[in-house]
């Protein structure tokens, strides 16, 4: 890496930069020394990431698992990707870690990732003049990057189907006029978690998340529907995390600046909705949880003191202080998707990496990738 990276990495500024500029070159540093220190991590593909424009690639995989990340720098060094390129890979690999649905296809390395990546693609090509020939091209580009062998015959049967359509099918002529466009939906795309959202952090009570509604889906397409009586729900994918959860519910909080407890979120300002799972009410002092504090300060209706109750989120080791009750565990933190072509968050420091951990400062808040 060249000096300027050695000196930011190291905390020192170098002048005649802007600082976003400098969080960039930050995140590119301590990813490059993060494969340095792996013994095996081969020493001569971090000759590289030397160049200024191959070393921007590794702001893409900042948001690569450490699982993930020395397999996904080698193959971009081995492929020689541009930064487009990394940041494809890298979705794919985000994407590939969130499926466990079992008979998927594909293994877990970065040129089947991509491969995936490639196979939806090309099923999602319009079935219009030359649409075949789009397949195709899609197919031997997947072909290309695949490792295994079984997600090369996925590619290779989807070619095969793709022609059979194109005659029209086993033993008919093509078809003229009308087209209807068949997707199959994979399992994981209509794989979904329904919560109730309950509102805004300062207007939830306590009562509401105890009474809160349940639903499940069911069927082939996971179709649900929401008890009598109940309002607003949201849908959030069905990763790993909210799989074993039966008594979860959604709630906003406007600007996560407010959720002083919780520093890995609180570092940056803006909406976001918090996953809390009711039915963990024991504190553990790893994970975070929703709990109301009675106050002699607050009254009810009727004049009571102590009856109003506020939610608030503490850290598990306060989480059995006295006067304090629990209403559940904290499971996700959850932020909006970013507008199309807005540039990505940079954090403020190392210790802000985008890296797939989920006990940072110590305490086990799980945030799905921002991009």
């Amino acid at each position: 890496m060249t000096r300027a990276l050695t000196l930011l990495f190291a905390g020192r500024q170098v002048t005649g930069l802007t600082q976003l500029t400098q969080n960039a070159w930050k995140v590119q540093a301590a990813v490059y020394f993060s494969l340095a220190e792996l013994a095996d991590f081969p020493k001569e593909l971090l000759s590289y990431y030397h160049s200024e424009d191959k070393a921007a690639t590794l702001t893409e995989l900042r948001s690569v698992s450490a699982e993930w990340r020395p397999a996904a720098a080698r193959f971009v060094a081995e492929r020689q990707l541009d930064v487009g390129g990394a940041r494809e890979l890298t979705r794919a690999i985000i994407d590939v870690e969130r499926r466990r649905e079992p008979g998927f296809s594909f293994d877990h390395t970065p040129g089947d990732a991509l491969a995936a990546k490639v196979w939806r693609d090309a099923g999602e090509v319009p079935r219009r003049g030359g649409w075949q020939k789009a397949v195709a091209k899609h197919v031997e580009r997947g072909l290309g990057v695949a490792t295994s062998e079984r997600a090369k015959a996925k590619l290779r049967a989807l070619l095969e189907e793709t022609g059979a359509a194109a005659a029209g099918g086993v033993g008919g002529a093509p078809v003229e006029g009308a087209q209807l466009q068949v997707v199959r939906l994979e399992s994981e795309e209509a794989a979904f978690r329904p919560l109730p959202l309950l509102g805004f952090l300062d207007d939830v009570t306590p009562q509401a998340v105890k009474l809160a509604p349940r639903a499940s889906p069911e069927g082939v397409f996971n179709a649900f529907k929401p008890p009598a009586g109940s309002s607003t729900w949201v849908a959030l994918p069905a990763w790993a995390k909210m799989q074993p959860l039966t008594g979860a519910v959604a709630i906003q909080v406007v600007d996560t600046r407010s959720l002083t407890a919780v520093p890995n979120l609180c570092r940056s300002g803006g909406p976001c909705l918090l996953v809390v799972d009711r039915e963990e009410l024991q504190p553990q002092s790893k994970h975070f949880y929703l709990v109301s504090r009675a106050s002699s300060l607050l009254l009810d209706a009727g004049g009571r003191a102590g009856a109003l109750q506020r939610l608030e989120v503490v850290p598990g080791a306060q989480a059995s202080d006295k006067g304090v009750t629990v209403c559940g565990q904290l499971v996700l933190a959850c932020r909006p998707p970013l507008p199309p072509g807005a540039p990505k968050e940079m954090p403020e420091g190392i210790q802000d990496l985008g890296v797939a951990n989920e006990e940072e400062d110590g305490m086990d808040v799980a945030f799905p990738e921002e991009e």
